[in-house]
Order: structure tokens, then sequence, then C-alpha cells
């Protein structure tokens, strides 16, 4: 909800009075330079390269199950046609499958829910009694030896949504699909006002299932299940026909609707910030020709999600949860940050009153293109260092939890900018103070 207060207040009207093209870190080499912007839009290439890896892994789970073909199979199959529907139908068909499929999403987990609850002894005051009793609905358990305490766990949701709100070019072009700013700030309090609740009922969902387990049949059905699987298992083993088959629909309504949003946004970002900037160095090309270049970015983005998601079955992991989490650390870097500082920040002099009557001044910006790169490259130096930690390169005392990759990445990128521009200031002062103390020496 704060991220989406932010979004309405700063970045949604200042995208849509500036944002003219298919990406939006267009607007990155207008306020600092073109490596900045690349950055930024290979960050966020990354991140959505990472994120339809995730989840074409997942959803092979329940069509493997239904289908009985393999799960290899299965995934490339969904790549293909998830790819084909979204190159041919582009956004408006990305906008219209959304919403269909985030209601199928929510119905089948409530029908999920109900079911489980019917199973559970005392039905879903049961359900609570029991997580109660087993700390299950805390938000304040210390989980520091899973490498899991909550500020840090707090810190890495406020640093990931901060890349969504501000950073990620689906989100920008869900806002310029909007009517009106009006419109845009409806939805942007709509989902502020429902995220933490569907967030809190899928969470609920699962607390429920892992109560289920707990009994002898839950047990029987569950106890050698993946966790990636646990829903699609219990909905084709436990649950009526139709129900079961609505709840599939719903998990398989949030996987094509994660896809095709990824694959749209990316051929857009590939295709402006890489294929027309860099390639063609900005020379204006016809629609016929970015189109078959959106298009093949679509289909390149489609076959590395295909390979990306055959390579995460031998990666070894606790769930896929965690391990999107700890790629999102890995990937997102400072370019959250530099679209804040793209919003909120002024690239031009300024004419700037002293407050007293007398003459303006100039005033130049102290947040410049150095200034960017430097704090891009503290950020790259601390997620490094980081990374190596969790991975135990320096040895079991060193070891850091993946979590801290993204926060600490963030804070180096603030800790440096705000370095550099209290350092140019500092040097600004002593040179404006230059002439006094000469003169006082001269007499």
């Amino acid at each position: 909800p704060l991220v989406c207060l932010a979004a309405a207040l700063w970045a949604l009207p200042f995208y849509r009075a500036r944002v003219r093209g298919f990406s939006v870190f267009e607007l990155v080499e207008e306020r600092f330079n073109l490596g900045c912007r690349l950055y930024c839009s290979g960050v966020y290439c990354l991140l959505q390269l990472a994120r339809t890896c995730t989840v074409l892994y997942l959803v092979g789970f329940p069509l493997s199950t239904l289908t009985t073909l393999p799960h290899s199979v299965v995934v490339v199959a969904s790549g293909v046609l998830i790819g084909l529907y979204t190159i041919v139908g582009g956004l408006t068909a990305v906008v219209l499958t959304d919403v269909v499929q985030g209601a199928t999403l929510v119905c089948g987990g409530a029908l999920t829910l109900g079911c489980v609850a019917s199973l559970v002894p005392g039905g879903l005051r049961g359900i609570i009694d029991e997580a109660l009793a087993a700390d299950k609905l805390s938000l304040t358990v210390d989980m520091s030896d899973a490498g899991r305490s909550p500020p840090l766990l707090w810190l890495f949701g406020a640093s990931s949504y901060l890349l969504v709100g501000f950073l990620y070019n689906d989100t920008v072009q869900r806002y310029l699909a909007a009517r009106s700013t009006r419109d845009a700030r409806i939805a942007l309090g709509l989902m502020g006002a429902l995220s933490l609740p569907i967030w809190c009922f899928f969470l609920m969902l699962g607390t429920a299932l892992w109560a289920y387990a707990t009994l002898p049949e839950g047990a029987a059905l569950l106890a050698d299940t993946e966790p990636d699987a646990v829903v699609t298992t219990f909905a084709l083993e436990a649950l009526p026909a139709g129900v079961g088959g609505l709840v599939l629909a719903g998990v398989l309504a949030a996987a094509m609707s994660s896809l095709d949003s990824s694959l749209n946004s990316v051929a857009g970002v590939v295709t402006t910030d890489w294929y027309q900037r860099l390639y063609w160095r900005g020379a204006p090309l016809g629609d016929a020709q970015l189109q078959r270049a959106g298009r093949a970015a679509s289909l390149a983005m489609a076959a590395l999600s295909v390979v990306g998601a055959l390579g995460l079955r031998s990666v070894p992991k606790e769930g896929m949860n965690d391990l999107y989490n700890g790629l999102m650390s890995v990937t997102g870097g400072a370019g959250g940050g530099l679209m804040v500082l793209t919003v909120m920040t002024t690239s031009t002099r300024e004419q700037v009153s002293d407050g007293d009557g007398g003459p303006a001044r100039w005033h130049t910006p102290t947040i410049d293109a150095r200034t960017a790169v430097v704090g891009i490259a503290a950020s790259s130096v601390a997620a490094l260092v980081a990374a190596l930690c969790s991975f135990g390169a320096f040895g079991d005392g060193c070891a850091l939890s993946y979590y801290f990759l993204l926060p600490l990445s963030n804070l180096a990128f603030v800790t440096t900018v705000g370095a550099c521009v209290g350092a140019r200031r500092a040097r600004a002062r002593l040179r404006g103070a230059a002439p006094a103390v000469e003169l006082m020496a001269g007499t």
C-alpha cells in the first residue's frame, strides 16, 4: 500500500506526462545518460526473465499431472502457447486476460479454502486455533536461523515493491493504458487496498493446507509432495472433480497473467532501448520494422524462459518462492533507486531565489550522471559481495541470507549518492567562501 501511494503521488503523473514510447527507460537517458538507461533496461529484462522462468516451471506441475505428460514437455508447450497469443494479441490481450485470470484465481482459492476447512475438525475456527498454537499467524516470528528475520523480510518487501512500482515497464504500460490519471489512481488505490487482503488470504490457504497435512489422511496425501506441488496434489486428489478443475484453472490463470505481461513488456523494452536506440542509434524506424523486432524479441524471451524453466529442475531449492526472491535480489541492483531519482529529481539548471528578495541565482543539480554511475558501481559491488557471502564463498562465519542482497544493494546506492551530493555541496561552499578568505589574508 505504501508503494502504491508513492506511485500514485509521484510516479503515475510523471510517467503519464513524460512517457511517449514503448519504454519508460527513455526518461533515464534524458535525466542521466545512455549507460544508465541501458543499465535499468537490462536489470528489468533480467528480472522479468527470472519471473517467467519461475512461473513457467511452476505451471508445469498441474498440467503435467492433468495430462500425464512429462514436466519438460508441458513446459515447452506452455511457453510456445503463451508466446503465440501474446505476440498476436499484444497489450489488449494482456489486459483483458489479466482481468479474467485474476478473478478465476481468487475464486479457485476461495473454493479450495472452503473445501480444506470442511476436512479439518472445527472448520476454519479449528484451522485458526491450530495455527495460533503453532505460531503460524504471527508477522514477528524470529526466523533468523533460516535467514528470514522480520526486519529483513520487511526491508526486502519494500525494496522489491519499489522495483514493481517505479522500475517495471509493464506497470508503467498499465499506468498509460488507463483513460485518465484519475482512473489510473483509482486502479492503484484498489491495488493498494486489495494487495494485503489477497496476500493474507493466500497465506491463510497455505496455513489451512498445513493444518490438513497434520491429520492422518492429510499426511498420507501430502507427506511426500514437493512444496510447489501441494496445491495441485490436493486439488486433484481431495477436491470434487469440478472444483478441482476450477482451482487448477486459477493456478494456470495466475501463471498466464504473469507470463503474457512480461513477454509483451520485454518486447517493447528490447525493441526501443536496444534495437532502435543502440543498434540503429535512435534512427526513426517504420511500424512494420518495429513490429517485426518486437515479435522476434517476444519469441526470444519465450525461448529463454523455456530453457530457464527446464534448468530450474536441477537447481537445489527449498521452494520456488525462495529461489525467485534470491534471483530478484541478485538481479535487482540499483534499478529501483535510479528510477526514483529519475522521477523525483531534475536534470536542468534552474533559477532559484535566495528568499530575501535578492537576485535569483542558478542552481545546478548535484545528482548528475557521474553520481548515478558511482552509485551503480557501489551497488553492484555490494550485491556481488553479499551474493558471494550467501553462497558461502568466505566460509560459514560470513554466511549471509540472499534476502540481504536487494536491501544492501539499494542501501549502498542511496548511501553513495548521498555521500557524493554532500561532498559536492561542501566543495561548492568552500569555493564560495574562498574570495573572502583571500581578502582577509591580503589585509
